[in-house]
């Protein structure tokens, strides 16, 4: 029996010395890679594509680098799957070059090991000669805290071929303080005055300033009929429908101030937020309202923008040659208070709004219409709780040639700034 037993054990080691090596090299088969999807079922990519590129910028200057954010790739997997997603946003995703230098007419992405590549590029062999930096058309203040977005900084680069480009913001870096920052979205948690400069292609700007403060904005386009105020609302502008004593109401005068589009339904730019009150017509009745968590003084700021086109251009009566300048006391009769008072206290300004004009004759500006120019009311007492400040039309000025509709100015937002003691 144990002469039996020992060479069924034989057998058996035999049997298992002879599988071994398949079993070693059936593993190492396994683990090697498979590109079809077998084996241990890793899905690799098997090609790559260009599916869309939106963006068609084709021409760049030496030192820049390709705008792949309207670029889409396609992906294509061994277990049949597809995947279309953007190349800058994706991990793993490299592209060549990351800069552009003289002679380069391609770009080329790389993920999971398989390429794509679009042809056709031109590279300006040109270097940056001077950069400079105008202010935002809304602006270069905002409040503490606040979001803000400086997209609207005019960047202009001039190059040593002698050319003169406006810089997009996908081109060039912003730093606040000696921090690059995105100038899309950013904070300042710091009242008073702050540096930054533009740097594009190595080459950096003249510092310039960046106001913040305590305090807040309305923006105009925040705006409710009086009957769809709620009790609870804080901070807007209230359309008031019936003007009083001047009989004139929105029935009888078009509907007063209203949202300023294009002919596409778009919001005009640049006001900030990107709408305003524009149209606004005589007898019109509009209260900026503000709330104070107590009872302080605070600085008015507004952001408006001449009207009255006094000559229009050839094509189009709304695109003007010259804007006219505006003298406040002859828009608005304009009064504050508490909300729950039965007076209000007038307030004067001599503020005259500038208008401008182009060298044009023939097709006039269109930037001209929204020339955001700040106009300063000074310093108003406000009560703890719900404030207005209250502006009617009183305008018999001419609204441009070609409509003789007496109207204001348009109306960007109101700006409203803490006064501390020290400035009291």
């Amino acid at each position: 029996m144990k002469t039996k037993r020992k060479c069924l054990i034989f057998l058996a080691l035999l049997f298992v010395c002879a599988l071994l090596p398949c079993l070693v090299f059936t593993g190492c088969f396994d683990g090697g890679g498979d590109t079809d999807g077998g084996g241990t079922g890793e899905t690799t990519v098997t090609a790559l594509s260009v599916r869309i590129n939106a963006g068609k910028k084709m021409t760049y200057y030496k030192g820049e680098s390709f705008d792949a954010s309207l670029t889409v790739l396609r992906a294509e997997y061994s277990d049949g799957s597809v995947r279309h997603f953007l190349p800058d946003r994706e991990d793993g995703c490299v592209m060549t070059p990351a800069v552009f230098d003289a002679g380069d007419d391609s770009v080329t992405f790389t993920f999971g090991g398989r390429s794509a590549t679009i042809d056709g590029i031109t590279v300006v062999d040109a270097e940056v000669t001077n950069l400079t930096v105008s202010d935002k058309a809304t602006g270069n203040s905002l409040p503490v805290g606040a979001r803000g977005d400086f997209r609207d900084l005019i960047v202009t680069a001039t190059f040593s071929n002698g050319d003169i480009v406006t810089v997009d913001p996908d081109y060039y870096t912003f730093t606040l303080d000696g921090v690059e920052t995105d100038v899309r979205n950013f904070t300042i948690n710091e009242a008073g005055v702050h540096t930054a400069r533009i740097n594009y292609i190595g080459v950096s700007s003249s510092e310039f300033t960046i106001r913040a403060y305590e305090g807040f904005v309305v923006e105009a386009e925040n705006i409710y009929p009086t009957e769809d105020v709620r009790p609870n609302d804080r901070n807007y502008v209230e359309l008031i429908t019936d003007v009083g004593e001047s009989g004139a109401t929105t029935t009888g005068i078009a509907p007063g101030p209203v949202l300023s589009t294009d002919e596409n339904g778009n919001m005009d730019e640049p006001a900030s937020d990107g709408a305003y009150l524009g149209d606004i017509k005589k007898g019109a009745v509009f209260e900026f309202r503000i709330w104070s968590d107590v009872a302080r003084d605070a600085h008015l700021i507004l952001r408006a923008s001449s009207g009255q086109i006094l000559v229009p251009s050839s094509s189009n009566q709304w695109i003007p040659v010259e804007m006219a300048d505006m003298n406040f006391s002859e828009l608005f009769s304009i009064s504050y208070g508490s909300a729950g008072s039965d007076t209000m206290t007038g307030l004067t300004t001599d503020a005259v709004l500038p208008g401008g004009r182009t060298d044009d004759t023939e097709n006039g500006d269109q930037s001209l219409w929204v020339n955001w120019q700040d106009v300063d009311f000074g310093t108003i007492p406000l009560v703890e709780g719900d404030n207005v400040v209250r502006f009617e039309v009183t305008s018999n000025l001419v609204h441009n040639n070609n409509d003789r509709t007496s109207a204001a100015c348009n109306i960007d937002r109101l700006q409203i700034e803490y006064v501390g003691e020290e400035e009291a």
